[in-house]
């Protein structure tokens, strides 16, 4: 069942609360790596949204730096397209 509570991650907005919301989720065995239908992961949309609270999350738990969505984006390429500095360093860390 490739449904994934942390799909919904587009959503995510930088509060601690979600941040919470998030951690509940993998501790429940959520998918870190579920796709939705453009190929996008929890992390690419942690990325498009800046969220540096939630990626380092996703990262620890397992999320895969190299699935690339539909337009053949990284969550990295996806950061350095955007020209989020930040972003880009803790993936380049992690990966």
């Amino acid at each position: 069942f490739p449904f994934s509570p942390l799909k919904s991650t587009k959503q995510i907005s930088k509060s601690k609360q979600n941040e919470h919301l998030i951690k509940m989720l993998l501790r429940a065995g959520a998918c870190v790596n579920a796709q939705d239908d453009s190929g996008r992961t929890a992390l690419h949309y942690a990325c498009e949204m800046k969220n540096q609270s939630i990626i380092p999350l996703l990262v620890e738990a397992g999320a895969d730096l190299s699935i690339k969505d539909k337009d053949g984006e990284t969550p990295l390429d996806m950061a350095r397209r955007l020209k989020f500095l930040n972003i880009e360093h803790i993936l380049k860390k992690d990966s």
